[in-house]
């Protein structure tokens, strides 16, 4: 799960992939869990994350 947070961290701030594609490529089917979990493990939603410069 760890390797995955960080992986998928580092896509969102390096990438132009759409958050469902990023939850696609880090193995989700649903964008919406994916988003439930990414927040709850990082404290921040994903546009959110990526939005911090």
């Amino acid at each position: 799960m760890n390797t995955v947070r960080i992986v998928t961290s580092s896509v969102l701030k390096k990438s132009r992939l759409s958050i469902m594609e990023v939850s696609l490529a880090s193995g989700f089917n649903d964008s919406n869990y994916f988003t439930r979990q990414f927040t709850k493990a990082m404290g921040l939603s994903p546009k959110k994350f990526r939005q911090q410069q």
